[in-house]
C-alpha cells in the first residue's frame, strides 16, 4: 500500500510539474519472502528513471538479526535502480557496520520510540551518530518534539530532522521546506 501511494504521489507531482523527494516506509515483515521482494523491485523499476532517484524507502521493524541474504539482495537491487534505502534502528542496535555492509545508505531513528528522559536521548543521539559516521552512514531522526531535541540532534551531526518542533506536519503533497537551526527561534 505504501509503495503504490508513493507511485501515485510521484505521478501527481509530475502532473503538477513539481519534483519532490518521497519517503515510503516498508515494514520488514512484508519483505520476508522472495515474491514480495520481487514485487517491490518490479514496482520501482516501472517508475521512470528520472523519478526513481526521488524515492527513499525506509525499512522499519527489522530485527537485530534481520540483515540476511534476502534483505541484502533487495537493498542491492533497489540501490541499482536509484532509490535510496534507509533502515530504522533503535539506540540499542548492535552493529552499524553490518548495516553499511548490507548496502543501506542511511539509518533513521524515531525520537518518540526512545522511552527515556530527554537528557539521555541527547546523549543517545551523539552516540548513534558517532557509530553511524564510523560506518560511513548518514543519520536521520524523526518525531523531534521539542526545540532542545532538535538542537541536540543538529549538534550531534544528524543530517535529516523531522517532527513537530521542526515544522508542522503537512497532510498532503506540498513543497519542500528548508530548515536551519536559526528557524527554531523565528516561530
Amino acid at each position: 500500500a505504501g509503495l503504490s501511494k508513493c507511485v501515485n504521489d510521484l505521478s501527481a507531482l509530475a502532473a503538477a510539474g513539481r519534483r519532490l523527494p518521497v519517503l515510503t516506509k516498508i515494514h520488514y515483515s512484508t519483505i520476508d519472502n522472495a515474491r514480495r521482494r520481487a514485487l517491490i523491485t518490479g514496482t520501482i523499476r516501472d517508475i521512470p528513471s528520472e523519478f526513481r532517484k526521488l524515492i527513499s524507502l525506509e525499512f522499519v521493524g527489522c530485527p537485530y538479526n534481520g540483515l540476511n541474504f534476502g534483505f541484502c539482495s533487495l537493498v542491492e537491487s533497489l540501490r541499482g535502480s536509484g532509490a535510496r534505502v534507509m533502515l530504522r534502528v533503535d539506540s540499542n542496535w548492535p552493529d552499524f557496520l553490518a548495516i553499511e555492509r548490507a548496502g543501506v545508505q542511511l539509518v533513521t531513528m524515531d525520537a518518540l520510540g526512545e522511552d527515556i528522559p530527554e537528557r539521555e536521548r541527547m546523549i543517545t543521539f551523539e552516540s548513534c551518530v558517532a557509530r553511524a559516521t564510523n560506518a560511513k552512514l548518514e543519520f536521520a531522526i524523526w518525531e523531534l518534539g521539542t526545540r532542545s531535541l532538535v538542537i541536540a540532534a543538529a549538534a550531534a551531526g544528524v543530517r535529516y530532522l523531522a517532527g513537530g518542533a521542526v515544522a508542522a506536519e503537512i497532510p498532503h503533497l506540498s513543497y519542500a521546506v528548508r530548515f536551519s537551526t536559526i528557524d527554531l527561534y523565528s516561530r
